[in-house]
This record gives structure tokens, C-alpha cells and sequence, in this order.
């Protein structure tokens, strides 16, 4: 359960992508990852 809330708030954020309960990361997601975004350019929580 824990994992699923904090997949929702990664996923809020446009990091991740939920496609029937599989979870992907985004391509901003790997942006952000490879430090291509600014933390100031996520949404808030």
C-alpha cells in the first residue's frame, strides 16, 4: 500500500506513467533522471 502512494505522487508529477497498474517512467521522467529538469520545474506534491 505504502509503495502505491508514493507511486501516485510520482506519477502526479509527470515521472511516471500508470498503464493498468503497471508503472512506466516517463520521458520526463528520464529527463529528470539524467538531470535534464530542475527540481523547481515539478509540480508541487
Amino acid at each position: 500500500v505504502y509503495v502505491n502512494k508514493r507511486m501516485r505522487v510520482l506519477e502526479s508529477a509527470n515521472l511516471f506513467s500508470n498503464e493498468n497498474g503497471i508503472y512506466e517512467l516517463t520521458d520526463f521522467g528520464r529527463e529528470f533522471l539524467a538531470g535534464n529538469v530542475d527540481e523547481d520545474e515539478l509540480p508541487e506534491p
